[in-house]
């Protein structure tokens, strides 16, 4: 896994900062993701619930648009 072929969308700056070291520890886990594959995260904050969210995670082996983020993510990372 390539962290230059990593985008956030829908994502607060300070989100990014905050989680960013645990994203990537936890996409390092993920044994079937490939140095070439482009991973895409879009953060969903949790409503009623203050600071707390998930990111849908979408991977794919070339450049997507947004209309392509309609389907189900990949998998879901939980943040804190």
């Amino acid at each position: 896994m390539n962290p230059e072929n990593i985008y956030f969308f829908n994502t607060p700056i300070q989100v990014q900062d905050d989680c960013y070291d645990i994203i990537i520890e936890q996409l390092e886990q993920i044994s079937s993701l490939k140095e070439e594959d482009i991973i895409y995260l879009i953060f969903t904050p949790i409503f009623n619930l203050s600071d707390k969210g998930f990111f849908k995670v979408y991977v794919s082996s070339q450049v997507e648009v947004n209309k392509d983020f309609d389907r189900e993510p990949d998998f879901i990372i939980f943040i804190k």
